[in-house]
């Protein structure tokens, strides 16, 4: 009995140490030769969730390229942006997308859940480093072995078929011809600045530091954004954040922009006819350099402020 379960620990032994050297070469593969290149060669980039996402078409906004996704945690944004940057040289500024809902607790859930993390953490594996790793595996360590085969799986698959170029995987501008229905909330819209006690998420607060500390090193300039939106909570950590430790960073808020609720797919999404007004602003917004311009940034927010008192 003793001799056959010795047989059985040294195989399971031998088993896990296969899978790991396997990890460790095809991570290594994929992290050696994958392309995060942007044939387009932008200058800008913008990064952030579906707001993002389903705001900005950079078909109409030159020298720009939307790499939003949806449902994506500045924890994955992060990673993705290293090796965005490490392959792009062209890229002058990030448009990161800051909304109040990235910065509560929920966002926990989308960095080391189950749905987020089973999705991503394959496609973004071979490219963290150990602490990374560590994160998803201290909050989550049932999760993270499900996440972990699947990305044993992702690797193989791209060693076998050799998609090298990743670029179109990673993110971009969503098209949404539906429209909202509900037309009460455009007669009040609902911008609150005062809301029910909620739970900062501190590991999504620290990569979104992480990330402005990152593009400052490199000499790239962070703008961050926030999208247009019918209802718009901003709770108080939001505004702390902005008052303290972003306080530095460019900001434009667009949460405001007095679009009709038929620009809308629902409250905090623009369908595609809204993405394309926006987008023709915000290629006029670029053509005036208004990333490096304050003053100027200051009058065009008074701008909107008074358009939507109108």
């Amino acid at each position: 009995m003793k001799k056959f379960l010795k047989n059985i620990l040294s195989f399971l032994i031998l088993l896990i140490l296969i899978i790991f050297f396997s990890d460790i070469t095809l991570s290594y593969f994929q992290n050696r030769f994958s392309s995060f290149k942007l044939i387009e060669n932008p200058k800008y980039i913008i990064l952030g969730h579906s707001q993002s996402a389903m705001a900005y078409n950079d078909t109409i906004i030159s020298d720009l390229r939307n790499l939003s996704d949806l449902g994506e945690s500045y924890f994955y944004t992060f990673i993705k942006l290293k090796k965005i940057l490490e392959h792009n040289k062209t890229i002058e500024t990030i448009f990161l997308e800051y909304s109040s809902n990235q910065v509560i607790d929920t966002m926990d859930e989308w960095i080391w859940g189950f749905k987020k993390m089973n999705y991503r953490y394959p496609k973004y594996s071979s490219y963290m480093n150990f602490y990374e790793n560590l994160v998803l595996i201290r909050n989550n360590p049932i999760d993270f072995l499900f996440a972990y085969s699947s990305s044993l799986r992702y690797k193989l698959e791209f060693f076998l078929f050799n998609d090298l170029n990743v670029s179109n995987s990673i993110g971009g501008f969503r098209m949404n011809k539906t429209t909202s229905k509900n037309e009460e909330i455009i007669n009040e819209r609902v911008i609150k600045y005062e809301s029910l006690p909620v739970k900062s998420s501190k590991k999504n607060i620290e990569y979104l530091i992480k990330i402005i500390n990152y593009c400052k090193e490199l000499n790239v300039n962070v703008v961050l954004i926030s999208s247009p939106t019918l209802s718009h909570n901003n709770n108080k950590i939001y505004l702390r954040l902005l008052e303290n430790e972003l306080s530095e960073v460019a900001y434009f808020n667009f949460s405001e922009f007095p679009l009709n609720h038929i620009y809308f797919e629902d409250n905090i999404h623009l369908n595609s006819e809204g993405a394309n007004l926006i987008s023709i602003w915000f290629e006029n917004l670029l053509k005036i350099d208004f990333v490096k311009n304050q003053e100027q940034r200051k009058i065009l927010q008074e701008k909107i402020k008074s358009w939507k008192k109108e």
